[in-house]
C-alpha cells in the first residue's frame, strides 16, 4: 500500500469489518506523510462513448449521428420508417 500511496494512486486507505486497530495502526504508520491522489485536470469537452470512444473537440468539423435501427423487430415500427 506504502508504493500505491507513493504513486499518489490513493485518496483513502482503510480496512474492513475484519481489519483490526492494530493493523490499521500499521498501515497509518507507513503512509504517514504521504499525500493523498491529487485529481488530473482536464479539458471539459463533450466525451461519448458507444462502441468507439467519441471526444467533441472545438476545431471539429461537422459530426452527424445516426443510429441504426430495425425493421423487423417491429411492425409498427417498420409502418411508421415507411
Amino acid at each position: 500500500i506504502k508504493e500505491w500511496a507513493q504513486n499518489g494512486w490513493l485518496n483513502i486507505i482503510g480496512g474492513c469489518c475484519g481489519t483490526t486497530p492494530a493493523h490499521i495502526a500499521a498501515i497509518a504508520k507507513e503512509v504517514h506523510g504521504i499525500a493523498p491522489h491529487k485529481p488530473n485536470t482536464i479539458k471539459p469537452l463533450t466525451r461519448l462513448s458507444g462502441s468507439q470512444p467519441l471526444t467533441l473537440r472545438e476545431d471539429a468539423n461537422f459530426l452527424m449521428v445516426g443510429e441504426r435501427t430495425n425493421v423487423t423487430g417491429s411492425r409498427k415500427f417498420a409502418r411508421l420508417v415507411r
